[in-house]
């Protein structure tokens, strides 16, 4: 996983594969570090974006 140059609310690095939550209960998967400017956007939106896994080790937080 390659980090992205980002950091979440707290202060966590985000790479890519990352699972992140936002304040109104969506989740987001970080796909690849091309993301970087849709990411930072959402962050700035949404200040609450935090890394709450990733989809090797976490996959179930994806299911519908």
């Amino acid at each position: 996983m390659q980090f992205t140059g980002l950091l979440d609310k707290n202060g966590k690095e985000i790479y890519e594969g990352d699972i992140c939550s936002l304040k109104d209960g969506l989740k987001w998967k970080i796909n690849s570090i091309e993301e970087n400017y849709q990411v930072r956007e959402m962050m700035a939106a949404n200040e609450t974006f935090e890394v709450i896994g990733n989809i090797y080790e976490n996959p179930d937080l994806l299911e519908v």
